[in-house]
């Protein structure tokens, strides 16, 4: 870059833009992509064209996000899933896939939530269920609650659960 000037050559920005990523990382994405091609392109009678029809778009935790054109190719993509994914498994043994998913093209589906306000909402949710299971529990030891039962109900309740308990009638 000439650093008299606030232009920059394409050749500059496009090695910027590219120089963050490891070679590794390419490498293996090439291969999957080529494992990818390889095993969707044998499948028997309809190959080539699942191939057209379909993209893969992330792979986390095993599984393989698949992005298709049609309902059709998805049907298609989940009658032959156990040879395509072993013939991922075949062509890349370091790669783990257990299981393939799929979204319609345009979908934005994805194999988990961006949001990152995520683990406080599953915070939040699970106060409020331990506070609903607090308040809605019939066993609950707190004296305070068991006092607001009138002692008629009480007896009938505790009859009830003896019953229940011991099953001696017949």
């Amino acid at each position: 870059m000439n650093k008299d000037s606030d232009i920059m050559s394409a050749a500059d920005m496009i090695s910027a833009t590219f120089s963050f990523i490891e070679n590794s990382k390419v490498e293996k994405s090439n291969k999957i992509f080529s494992v990818w091609k390889k095993t969707i392109g044998s499948v028997r009678s309809c190959g080539n064209k699942l191939l057209s029809h379909s993209r893969l778009v992330d792979l986390k935790n095993g599984i393989l996000l698949i992005e298709t054109d049609h309902p059709g190719w998805i049907q298609l993509m989940q009658l032959n899933k156990k040879y395509i994914i072993n013939g991922l498994k075949k062509g890349i043994p370091e790669l783990t896939i257990n299981t393939l998913a799929f979204r319609l093209k345009g979908s934005t589906a994805s194999l988990c939530r961006t949001d990152n306000n995520q683990e406080k909402e599953r915070q939040l949710i699970s106060e409020r269920i331990e506070k609903e299971e607090e308040e809605l529990s019939p066993y609950n030891n707190n004296q305070d609650k068991k006092e607001e039962i009138p002692d008629e109900l009480q007896n009938l309740l505790d009859h009830l659960h003896s019953d229940m308990l011991t099953n001696t009638k017949k």
